[in-house]
């Protein structure tokens, strides 16, 4: 008789499953893939800090915030080539309502590949600060407030 061998996916193909999963919002089943991912993935592998970042990703979204935003950052400082570990980063940052934070991950992620249009894509979605309507004043002045307000709701109106 013989033993049928179960033949066990790829890392691409887990990786591909996973991140579908993850957009599905299927938190649950995204970490058990990203944990087999991590187990396999030598930590000098390229991809390494990409699977590192998906799962802190993974972990924020099942409400971890604090764990998964720590998993993020560490696999941030691990990578100076792979601009998705900081796609992933800002995506977690921002779910924990840390916004400058989500903007210096993606303005670095931009350094590394600044034609990534899911970074892209992120940036213009958080928005881009104007500068004050008052130059002198500070950007926390009332007056530069209410100045604010009114010339966005202004443009708003515009479009």
């Amino acid at each position: 008789m013989t033993a049928v061998s179960q033949k066990s996916p790829a890392p691409d193909e887990l990786m591909r499953n996973a991140l579908t999963l993850l957009e599905r919002g299927e938190h649950g089943d995204a970490l058990v893939l990203f944990r087999q991912l991590e187990q396999i993935t030598p930590t000098n592998a390229p991809s390494y800090n990409r699977v590192r970042a998906y799962y802190g990703l993974t972990l924020v979204g099942l409400g971890s915030r604090d764990e998964g935003l720590a998993v993020c950052q560490e696999a941030a400082r691990g990578e100076f080539n792979d601009a998705r570990v900081f796609y992933a980063f800002a995506r977690a940052a921002l779910l924990c309502g840390r916004r400058q934070l989500a903007l210096k991950a993606v303005s670095m992620g931009r350094v590394i590949d600044a034609s990534d249009p899911d970074l892209e894509a992120l940036r213009q979605k958080m928005g881009i600060r104007q500068k004050p309507v008052i130059r002198f004043l500070s950007r926390n002045n009332p007056i530069n407030i209410a100045l604010g307000r009114s010339r966005h709701r202004r443009q708003s109106a515009q479009r």
